[in-house]
């Protein structure tokens, strides 16, 4: 019971004493006299013992009887809500181990409002306790209930009784002697805080600067809003508090006794109602209470100490296992329960608790399931990073090339792992609540680690090639300076398979003989080694400068040979015989001759004979057609099913040169499967492709490196070979340029080098991009007449070079034919008069024909030596544009560059009707004409000259109009000897026949008259000479302006 409560008790029953003397002595004396004399003065000694007991207990030192009175009768009013004043300051006093709440008021008085647990600050309620929880000193009557104050949400329990009687009056009298400063901790809270302070506030300001340790802060426990469910009470109560009138509220505060004789008076039943909710309580709180404690004391570790890994983003030391999460759910569900059937007869600690432990269980389920599935992914991500380690490890010094099979399979490890760690990020990313920070931390460092490795793989192959390059200086610097950087790129690469795309002067027989070396310097022993090429000369030369650059071996160790001598050499191991290589020369020519020199009309005659002569005797005398037919289809290895297959029964000369060369393909074929000696070169590399897969295992692994120079010249059946050669350990190293395939003919397809990749699997291509030989203006022309093809591979050259002469276009007119000769002639003395050698000189033409007879005979004229290949250093180089693949020279001059001309550039196409069955159709002429336009003009070292008849420019000059230099060599006028005259009329010129000194040539003319003005024998200078075409040949002609001059 409180101090007020306790007063308001004195209070009554002194009023009523009072009232009853007065009554009796006043009002009703005889009633009282009826009692008797010593009754009734028994009656007034007990009344104003009463009044002068409730003085002396109410008074205090400084109080009269009449404030005491008028101070609780305000109180009184304060509770019954018939005084409503405004609390100023309502602070906390601990006393006696209870917090008194004390409420100053705006009027002076003060009062306390409610006791509050010391630890959490809420104000304790009501309820009834066994004596032995009240004071567990006590051992017996420990199942007494006794009346009991309790903190909602701790164990904090104390008698009521005995605080109320202990602990009031020295709180208040404690709270009102801190009053005396009220104003001045008002304007502290209001500077502090820069608003106007709540009541709670300005205790709080005031709890900062006393000295007195009984003194609390308000600011935890403070009563929330109204509208909420309240900490001391429960709803149901609440509700029957609140629906009182004013006579329940006075009844409500007397003490119980007279409450009851008021409640029996007054006739109402709300003291009655009160129990039955209070019984109730006891009903719902004996049912939650121990569910609630269960629930604590046997979850609230782990769900306690999961919280608290959550709060400070640590991993948690515990789990909770699939029952234990289905035992809280189910307790958990059970409380719940409660809650939801009798929430109207729960406190708000009581409601909040089932709250608190719902929201902490499904924090610690959420974060033991979040760490559980980041432990899980960063555990499969730390698999996946060390199954990379594992794979890389081989690798981390970038002493070993990387394959680019086992690259993709290390970047395929390494976005597993990227994977891998990106679904850790997403986890921290969608995390509802917080992570365990090293979990954050861990994924960093992965995700880190990826990134380094991705820079690793990224870099690999240049720190790997930075570490051949300093470990293996001498292999990668020649006495020129280092190799370039793709050149070096190419000697390293090591992959099944590897195409160097070498143009023209990029140092592509270097880069070979320089792999050579390299792949001897890493181990690899010669015997190993095979490098294969297509002409002797290449092979002689690669051979010397690999042994020169290796040192100290002999060259006879080396496996470099032509294609021919190795598939030979195959041969000849198979059939314990020598191969004769002049047999092979002739070997088509001869079954040939045998074939139409024998006597096929014999009764003996094979089938094949009779059936051949069926078809050659249809024809008639065309012998050189079906050899034609025969030869082109031996160059393009067509079988003899493929020429009756491919030919037109409409053409019927095609159609029996097709079949009767069949016929001869056939017994070719046969003779050649007969005998242990091939019959030709192409049935060399046919034979020892046979034998190469017939015994795999004795030459698939007998080398581990095949090279091959000038791979884009191939044949399709060449191209078997190489393939058969390449057992699953060999490495192919091939080094070409389809800018130079010029062999079609041979049966070469630019196509077999732009489709390397789609041949041969796990292949690497490495582009050679500076030329080292031609001068930069020559470089740009020859690139932009590739560049001008659609078929050519795109590639990007530049000249080492920082200057140089232009190319010098020479546009001849008039005589060209006539000219020509003696004009290249003067253009090598010229050169020569400018300090070069003869040797220095190299004259181009497209075939040994056209222009090439009188060339030569002007050389010979001049006393110009020269000679048909490069090797003689002293004489002018005179060659053919196919001939000279691989040479170089100086100043280079290629001649008759004219367009759709016999032996031109581009050379007249060949009419190939008749053939088709036999050739590749697929092969572009112009544009292999393209191809070796590019390959004359980039022999050359400093200076290219090229010589072309004016109106019948080579195609080519148009791709580089721009950056060349143009000679228009024109003549105007001649002094000539007249050799002869040859009189015409009409429509038929008259022509001159006259000796210029440097060359001789015919002036026409349609004025026959001046035939009269000439002599035979005799010197004139003929003048306005007008260039003339006359049936796709250049001339002179004679015009009405021209004019005639005899000299002496």
């Amino acid at each position: 019971m409180s101090n007020t409560h306790r007063r308001l008790e004195w209070s009554l029953v002194a009023t009523v004493g009072l009232w009853w003397i007065l009554v009796g002595t006043v009002a009703n004396f005889d009633y009282l006299s009826s009692l008797g004399w010593v009754a009734n003065i028994a009656l007034i000694v007990l009344s104003t013992g009463s009044i002068a007991g409730f003085a002396w207990w109410v008074a205090e030192e400084d109080e009269t009887l009449w404030d005491a009175f008028t101070d609780n009768a305000r109180q009184l009013g304060v509770h019954i809500g018939l005084v409503d004043p405004r609390v100023v300051v309502e602070g906390a006093i601990e006393q006696d181990g209870v917090l008194w709440v004390c409420q100053y008021f705006q009027d002076g008085s003060a009062d306390f409002s409610h006791r509050a647990c010391p630890s959490c600050r809420l104000e304790l309620v009501e309820r009834h306790a066994t004596a032995s929880e009240v004071d567990q000193r006590l051992v017996t009557d420990g199942g007494t209930t006794v009346d009991a104050l309790s903190c909602p949400h701790c164990a904090f329990v104390v008698r009521g009784q005995k605080h109320d009687s202990q602990g009031a009056d020295a709180a208040l009298s404690k709270f009102r002697e801190h009053m005396n400063s009220f104003d001045q901790w008002r304007r502290m809270a209001r500077e502090s805080l820069g608003t106007d302070p709540t009541p709670s506030d300005v205790w709080d300001e005031y709890v900062k600067i006393t000295d007195d340790d009984s003194v609390r802060a308000r600011t935890t426990g403070v009563r929330g809003d109204t509208k909420r469910r309240g900490i001391d009470t429960y709803p149901r109560f609440s509700e029957l508090k609140q629906n009182r009138n004013t006579l329940e509220r006075i009844v409500d505060h007397l003490p119980k006794p007279l409450a009851l004789a008021a409640e029996r008076i007054l006739e109402f039943d709300y003291l009655e109602k009160k129990a039955s909710v209070k019984r109730k309580r006891d009903e719902v709180r004996t049912e939650f209470v121990p569910l609630r404690d269960a629930f604590y004391d046997e979850h609230q570790p782990k769900l306690s100490s999961l919280t608290a890994a959550r709060a400070s983003r640590s991993w948690p030391e515990i789990d909770l296992s699939v029952d234990e999460i289905q035992k809280i759910s189910h307790d958990l569900a059970a409380l719940t329960e409660i809650r939801a059937k009798h929430d109207r007869y729960l406190t708000a600690p009581e409601y909040q608790t089932v709250g608190k432990f719902s929201k902490q269980f499904d924090d610690a389920l959420a974060y033991v399931r979040t760490t559980d599935d980041l432990r899980n992914r960063l555990d499969a991500a730390q698999s996946a990073v060390d199954t990379f380690e594992d794979a890389f490890e081989p690798y981390e010094d970038h002493d070993r090339y990387l394959e680019a099979r086992v690259e993709r399979h290390l970047r395929d490890e390494l976005s597993a792992a990227r994977d891998a760690v990106e679904a850790v990020g997403e986890v921290l990313e969608s995390a509802s609540g917080p992570v365990p920070e090293p979990a954050h931390l861990r994924y960093l460092d992965l995700d880190s680690h990826i990134d380094d490795r991705e820079l690793v793989l990224d870099e690999y192959e240049s720190r790997f090639v930075d570490h051949e390059v300093e470990t293996y200086p001498d292999v990668f610097t020649t006495e020129h300076g280092p190799l370039d950087d793709k050149q070096t790129l190419a000697v390293v690469r090591n992959e099944p398979h590897n195409l160097v795309d070498a143009s023209a002067g990029t140092g592509k027989t270097l880069t070979l003989t320089r792999r050579i070396r390299y792949l001897y310097r890493t181990g690899t022993q010669l015997d190993d080694i095979l490098a294969i090429t297509f002409g002797g000369d290449a092979a002689e030369e690669m051979r010397t400068r690999v042994t020169d650059a290796i040192g100290g071996i002999d060259s006879e160790r080396l496996n470099i040979m032509t294609i021919h001598s190795f598939a030979r050499d195959i041969i000849s191991r198979s059939t314990f015989d020598t191969i004769e290589r002049g047999r092979l020369k002739d070997g088509t020519e001869n079954f040939l001759d045998a074939v139409f020199e024998a006597d096929a009309h014999r009764d003996t005659a094979p089938e094949w004979m009779r059936e051949f002569d069926k078809f050659r005797s249809a024809l008639g005398d065309s012998d050189g057609y079906i050899r034609e037919m025969f030869k082109e289809a031996r160059s393009f290895g067509r079988s003899p099913a493929e020429l009756r297959e491919r030919t037109d029964k409409a053409d019927i000369e095609e159609h029996h040169a097709a079949h009767a060369a069949a016929a001869l393909l056939e017994v070719y074929l046969a003779v050649g499967a007969s005998r242990d000696h091939p019959i030709d070169h192409d049935h060399t590399i046919e034979r020892a492709t046979e034998l190469v897969r017939e015994f795999p295992g004795r030459y698939e692994t007998r080398f581990e490196h095949v090279l091959v120079d000038e791979f884009q010249d191939v044949s399709e059946r060449q191209l078997d070979f190489i393939q058969a050669l390449l057992g699953p350990e060999t490495h192919l190293f091939a080094v070409g340029d389809d800018w130079q395939s010029i062999y079609g003919f041979r049966g070469s397809k630019p196509a077999f080098f732009r489709e390397f990749e789609s041949r041969f699997e796990e292949s690497s291509r490495t582009t050679l991009e500076t030329n080292y030989r031609c001068p930069p203006s020559v470089v740009r022309a020859s690139a932009s007449v590739m560049l001008d093809s659609d078929e050519a591979t795109t590639k990007q050259v530049d000249a080492h070079a920082d200057d140089g002469d232009p190319p010098v276009l020479h546009r001849l007119s008039g005589p060209y034919d006539d000219r020509i000769g003696s004009y290249v002639a003067d253009m090598v003395e010229d050169a020569v008069d400018d300090g070069l050698d003869y040797g220095d000189v190299m004259v181009l033409t497209r075939t040994n024909y056209g222009p090439n007879p009188t060339i030569e005979s002007h050389f010979n004229a001049r006393g110009i030596p020269f000679t048909g290949s490069a090797d003689d250093g002293a004489s002018v180089t005179f060659q053919t544009v196919h001939r000279s693949k691989g040479t170089e020279a100086p100043c280079v001059i290629l001649a008759h560059a004219v367009d759709d001309r016999e032996n031109g550039i581009p050379m007249e196409p060949r009419t190939n009707e008749g053939l088709r069955p036999a050739i590749d159709e697929t092969l572009d002429h112009y544009e292999e004409e393209r191809r070796l336009f590019y390959v004359a003009m980039t022999r050359t070292e400093e200076t290219l000259n090229i010589v072309t008849r004016s109106d019948a420019i080579s195609r080519y000059v148009y791709s580089f109009d721009q950056g060349v230099d143009v000679v228009d060599a024109s003549v105007q006028s001649v002094e000539a000897v007249v050799q002869y005259v040859s009189p015409g009329h009409g429509d038929t010129p008259t022509k001159l026949g006259v000796d210029c000194g440097s060359y001789e040539t015919t002036l026409v003319t349609w004025i026959h008259s001046l035939a009269d003005e000439v002599e035979r024998g005799e010197t004139y200078r003929f003048e306005s000479l007008q260039n003339y075409v006359s049936r796709r040949k250049g001339e002179l002609k004679l015009t009405a302006d021209s004019e005639i001059v005899r000299l002496d």
